[in-house]
């Protein structure tokens, strides 16, 4: 399964979050990725980086 969302999160990450709203890059992991566990650690890990800024 990795395998499968590695392009995918690797398109995640090259968003630079302080450039691009974070309700916007929610939308992005949302339409992007399907399993609900990868999606909610990807949106808390957006989250975690946005808050140490």
């Amino acid at each position: 399964m990795a395998v499968q969302y590695f392009s995918k999160h690797r398109a995640i990450d090259s968003v630079e979050p302080p450039k691009f709203p974070s309700a916007e890059l929610a939308k992005i992991i949302d339409s992007l990725i399907s399993n609900s566990e990868i999606k909610e650690i990807l949106v808390s890990r957006q989250r975690n980086i946005n808050i140490s800024r």
